[in-house]
């Protein structure tokens, strides 16, 4: 009996220490993961590897799941940059090779979806400020379009042609309508619905190949 116990006992010693070992190597993992893309998207970025033991996983094949998040990344060309960006990742797989290169990435993933958010600043921003229109606020129940004289009109964004649509009737100035060009991401990536939440106007899609949305040769467009 008492063999039994110092049995379960080592057992619980030696889980215990596997987690910790795993804790450790897999935050190092995100960590350098973490450092890597801030530096290719010139922005705060955070990674969570996700499917435990993810160190285990990862050495021997892959982790179902990483989310990466970015925000304030910067647009090309443009003042406004993106309030936030979440990428989720699927069959996740470590970099072998280059697991010491603190220059590469240190997992390899392929296809994945995104979240791209856009406060009313950047709207306005993106959108040129066209003729009539002095503000762009998003609130709980949609974008709210403001025209001089103050004049506004809370809308639903929508997707046409790639781009964010925004089309309000205003009081004395009639239809207004404004066309945001929404900075894609790379690789063939697609939009699929736009939403408002948080205080954001959100743009979601799938991503066929993750690589490209994470090297500078990619950049937002």
């Amino acid at each position: 009996m008492r063999g039994l116990s110092r049995l379960l006992f080592g057992l619980l010693v030696l889980a215990g220490l596997l987690a910790v070992a795993d804790l450790f190597l897999t935050g190092a993992l995100e960590r350098r993961a973490a450092t890597r893309v801030t530096q290719e998207l010139g922005a705060p970025s955070s990674v969570d590897l996700r499917g435990w033991p993810v160190s285990a996983r990862l050495l021997f094949s892959s982790v179902p799941t990483a989310v990466v998040t970015a925000t304030e990344v910067p647009i090309p060309g443009q003042s406004a940059r993106l309030t936030r960006l979440d990428l989720t990742v699927d069959d996740v797989r470590i970099n072998r090779d280059e697991l010491f290169n603190p220059d590469v990435m240190p997992f390899d993933a392929t296809t994945g979806r995104f979240s791209a958010g856009l406060n009313g600043p950047a709207l306005l921003e993106l959108s040129g400020r066209p003729t009539g229109l002095v503000g762009i606020e998003v609130v709980e129940q949609g974008v709210r379009l403001v025209a001089v004289g103050g004049f506004s009109a809370v809308v639903q964004p929508s997707a046409r042609d790639g781009d964010l649509f925004l089309r309000a009737d205003v009081p004395v100035l009639g239809a207004l309508e404004v066309v945001v060009p929404v900075p894609v991401l790379p690789g063939g990536t697609r939009i699929e619905s736009v939403r408002v939440e948080g205080g954001l106007v959100l743009l979601e899609g799938f991503v066929p190949d993750v690589s490209q949305v994470l090297e500078r040769s990619g950049e937002l467009s």
